[in-house]
């Protein structure tokens, strides 16, 4: 995913949940990120700093693939290993990999 992508697509619909967040509980929410590029956290200059930085949005920034911060990795991991080779011909043989269900 790109920072124009993210920028454009992904984060302004999180800015407005935070915004609909902090007005109905009455105290600030914190955006959680890890250190993916695309986040743009690593310069001033792009698209989704500037996009943050106007929204005065709270940036709560952690490892990227921490398990210990992150719960969401154990899942991928599980994933990564249950697709490992694996080639499909349908969205149906794919979803059935994922779920490591038995075929008939």
């Amino acid at each position: 995913m790109s920072q124009e992508f993210y920028a454009r697509e992904i984060l302004p619909k999180h800015i407005k949940e935070i915004e609909a967040l902090e007005e109905r509980l009455g105290h600030r929410i914190y955006l959680q990120e890890d250190g993916d590029p695309s986040h743009g956290n690593k310069s001033k200059k792009n698209p989704c700093f500037v996009l943050k930085e106007c929204a005065g949005l709270l940036i709560l920034i952690h490892p990227a693939q921490s398990p210990d911060l992150n719960p969401i990795e154990g899942i991928w991991l599980i994933i990564k290993q249950r697709l490992r080779g694996g080639s499909w011909k349908t969205v149906a043989e794919f979803k059935e990999a994922i779920c490591h269900k038995p075929r008939h």
